[in-house]
């Protein structure tokens, strides 16, 4: 990228969708000037309006980002703002992720060895964040991708917390701790109940609580008689003490692995790790990857139905917000159920870039420091 402070849509061309949320979508851009790939996380401003929070949590996850100096956390190079979206450039880990690749494996199940080597990476990373104040909120899975090499890289940073007494109820169910659930304050050791649900799910090919729905899964984690279940699971005593320790529902009685992370890093489960040399380790799978732009490692059929349907939502967001702010004039309250939020005057055929730009979005743009951009851009 050029000396340019400030990029915009027209400096990146569209290759493919390659991911889709609850947030937006994500898509595979090109650098026009340089042919540089990378991941445009986008947020459609209509949906910002219906949701405050929405704002709330990409301005926290811009921040984290820009704070953040880590080798298994992505990495955030622009944010910047248009009439119809905000966007985050971030850097494209082409191996996709990790669900992806345990849904691919015989019974879903990764063995000992190899669970411990993504574990120790996702770790070690988790306990980064929580030593400069952030509790991560939404371990799983799906946010834990695998770099060109191989390696863990943590992604989706919208679920962030920079206070350290945490109180809303959010997360994805079956990796949600249950204080978190009960709707008490809660902080880093929630983290470290989804790392236990996680390392789990790698060892067994499942969550240790299930049922119907969410209600049914909420209700089984929250209750102290349902304890975690390890009998008959064919597994080292070493794994199972640990996740014991993990998955202890009193928070105050689970393995604090902050406070001891050098005896963390020291359990048996992990004899094989070298912790001083992560990155370099032999990884379980090395992704294929036969050109970077085909994006092999997303299933990009699934990802866009999905996208196709939220799109639809999205427009029919769009369309009752614009009327609705017809209707009702400057300034009004907007009833939307649970919460109420000031509605912003928009004109039925474009948005209007003031009441955006300097009321709601205004200071998102952001562009990463000088070394970062040199280290990876030039």
């Amino acid at each position: 990228m050029p000396d340019s402070v400030f990029v915009t849509l027209c400096d990146f061309e569209q290759v493919s969708l390659i991911g889709i949320g609850s947030y937006g979508a994500v898509h595979l851009v090109r650098d026009t000037q340089t042919s540089r790939l990378f991941a445009r996380k986008t947020i459609a401003k209509a949906k910002i309006c219906v949701d405050k929070t929405s704002l709330k949590n990409s301005r926290n996850e811009r921040d984290i980002l820009a704070k953040i100096s880590h080798p298994s956390i992505v990495k955030l190079f622009y944010t910047f703002h248009d009439h119809e979206s905000i966007n985050f450039i971030l850097e494209y880990i082409p191996g996709g992720e990790l669900f992806h690749h345990m849904r691919l494996r015989p019974g879903g199940v990764f063995s000992e060895h190899d669970s411990a080597i993504y574990l120790a990476q996702i770790a070690d990373a988790l306990h980064h964040l929580h030593s400069v104040g952030i509790v991560y909120r939404d371990l799983k899975p799906e946010n834990c991708m695998l770099d060109q090499r191989g390696h863990i890289v943590l992604t989706d940073f919208g679920l962030c917390s920079m206070e350290e007494k945490c109180h809303s109820i959010l997360g994805t169910p079956e990796f949600t701790a249950p204080e978190v659930l009960a709707g008490e304050v809660y902080s880093y050791q929630a983290d470290w109940w989804s790392f236990g649900v996680m390392m789990y799910d790698m060892l067994t090919g499942k969550t240790p609580f299930r049922g119907k729905n969410t209600k049914e899964i909420q209700t089984k984690i929250m209750s102290k008689k349902n304890s975690v279940k390890f009998d008959g699971l064919f597994l080292s005593q070493y794994a199972i003490g640990l996740m014991q320790r993990l998955l202890n529902k009193n928070p105050e009685k689970r393995f604090k692995v902050d406070d001891k992370f050098e005896l963390f890093k020291k359990e048996r489960f992990f004899r094989n790790i070298d912790w001083n040399d992560l990155k370099n380790m032999t990884p379980p799978i090395v992704p294929v990857i036969t050109d970077l732009e085909l994006a092999e490692n997303f299933d990009i059929d699934e990802v866009q139905e999905i996208y196709k349907t939220q799109r639809r939502s999205i427009r029919k967001h769009s369309r009752q917000l614009r009327g609705t702010m017809e209707s009702i004039g400057e300034n009004s309250e907007l009833d939307m159920g649970s919460e109420t939020v000031m509605a912003i005057p928009i004109d039925a055929k474009r948005i209007d870039e003031e009441s955006f730009d300097d009321s709601m979005f205004k200071g998102f743009s952001f562009t990463a420091g000088q070394s970062l951009l040199e280290r990876h851009l030039c």
